[in-house]
């Protein structure tokens, strides 16, 4: 329902696009009151005869206003009953606002660049690109791992229909829950409702909940220690480390395109062998129990030196593997940053635009990202303390 009509015919097609969405299935029918033989019937003939603004897409609505806006004001206003401006002079108005239309579209459609919109849409690559994203909404571990971590920061969690959830954050740990209005958010996970109910939030692998949601969990020293027990034939002790592969630079060299923090993992035992590839991380945690540390700190046997020695010898090993990661990422960031480098160079010397310091920025940029890399350290992040024993051992 359409109960006033602005001069400007891009606002009209706004409202009709509000309702013409992804997902329609019923026929969009508009209805525009108005009194005959009044200011707002010279309007809605305007609209509808001269534009055609309510039965198909209307482009160009700038382009209408700056060239019909004051004069149709005026006649719109000395329109009907006993005033100057009658019927005729309404339809020649029209009749040259449709004149307009027509050579504006044939303009619109000749700027087009068919060449350019060929080669823009490839339809084999966006099929693999549609049918990567479906996969991504089919798969059930975002929504498992998302309200896991919610509940863990005490975000009360309340199921609604058709799988929709009510995020409360007033009892939440942390106050003023990133991502969550105060008064609570109603999420889906199924992207054809969202499309549906605008007034459910879709919650994806690139929402701002997901990744603040996991910046507090990274962030904070919850899970960064551990211990327990595994059942095996022989006793031992083993050491579990991750570690972050990290760099320091400014960020404007983006330095993390090349060598992101990336994460490793380390398994030590008592005896200082790394046993990291022949204890896979799914492994260990099948069989994997907690346990109190307390008792195990008070054996005879424990000493903290030995503690100290493990981290010692899990750290090398953490280093050793660092090498492989930072030998690939130079070899990216020179591949990439050198070719960019020697392309101003090039240019440079045929196009005058082409300001000596881009090319001292582009030289700084590949050193500086070079010198990042090679000087990558690693962080010691969390570690896990096991303790193998045969049968039900806990002492």
């Amino acid at each position: 329902m359409l109960f006033d009509l602005p001069l400007n015919p891009g606002l009209i097609e706004q409202r009709i696009g509000r309702l013409d969405r992804i997902g329609q299935t019923e026929t969009i029918r508009i209805h525009v009151p108005y009194l005959a033989n009044s200011a707002e019937e010279a309007v809605v003939e305007w609209y509808h005869r001269g534009l055609d603004a309510f039965e198909s897409p209307l482009h160009g609505g700038n382009d209408y206003q700056e060239m019909f806006r004051t004069r149709l004001l005026e006649l719109a206003l000395a329109y009907g009953g006993s005033a100057k401006v009658g019927r005729p002079e309404l339809d020649a108005f029209i009749v040259e606002t449709a004149e307009f239309r027509r050579q504006l579209s044939q303009k619109m459609k000749a700027g087009r660049d068919r060449l350019l919109e060929l080669n823009s849409f490839n339809p084999e690559i966006a099929a693999g690109v549609i049918e990567r994203v479906r996969t991504v909404d089919r798969d059930p571990f975002l929504r498992q791992f998302l309200l896991d971590l919610l509940d863990h920061f005490g975000v009360r969690l309340k199921e609604h229909e058709e799988g929709d959830v009510f995020l409360d954050p007033s009892h939440a740990y942390i106050e003023g829950f990133p991502s969550i209005p105060a008064d609570g958010m109603l999420a889906t996970f199924d992207r054809q409702r969202a499309i549906v109910r605008e007034d459910i939030r879709f919650v994806s692998p690139d929402h701002p909940l997901v990744q603040d949601a996991i910046d507090l969990l990274v962030d904070s020293k919850a899970g960064t220690t551990a211990f327990g027990f595994l059942r095996a034939p022989t006793p031992n002790l083993l050491l579990e480390a991750i570690y972050v592969l990290e760099t320091v630079a400014e960020t404007r060299w983006h330095v993390d395109q090349f060598l992101a923090p990336t994460p490793i993992r380390v398994l030590t035992d008592v005896r200082g062998n790394d046993l990291t590839a022949a204890r896979p991380a799914a492994a260990l945690a099948e069989d994997f129990e907690d346990g109190t540390i307390q008792r195990f700190l008070e054996r005879k046997g424990f000493n903290p030196a030995m503690l100290k020695t493990m981290i010692e010898a899990s750290t090398k090993f953490a280093e050793a593997h660092t090498q492989v990661l930072k030998t690939a990422a130079l070899a990216r960031a020179t591949t990439v940053l050198a070719a960019d480098l020697q392309r101003l160079v090039d240019l440079g010397r045929i196009n005058d635009h082409v300001r000596p310091a881009e090319i001292e920025l582009a030289r700084q940029q590949l050193t500086s990202t070079q010198a990042a890399i090679e000087q990558g350290r690693v962080r010691l992040d969390s570690i896990r303390v096991i303790v193998e024993a045969p049968g039900d051992r806990r002492e």
